[in-house]
């Protein structure tokens, strides 16, 4: 995965873990959800390179 993929997908899991939090939610499993956004930022990266 490329470096644009890596930090997109991981701010991503960032706001929605604190999103969660602030709002009373449930805790969001960081590793499961970052596997479930990858594929995603991953075909956005190597649409842009």
């Amino acid at each position: 995965m490329g470096p644009l993929a890596f930090y997109g997908a991981g701010l991503h899991l960032h706001a929605e873990r604190l999103f969660s939090y602030l709002a009373g939610g449930e805790v969001i499993d960081p590793e499961a959800r970052f596997d479930e956004l990858a594929p995603g930022y991953q075909l956005q990266d190597s649409e842009i390179e």
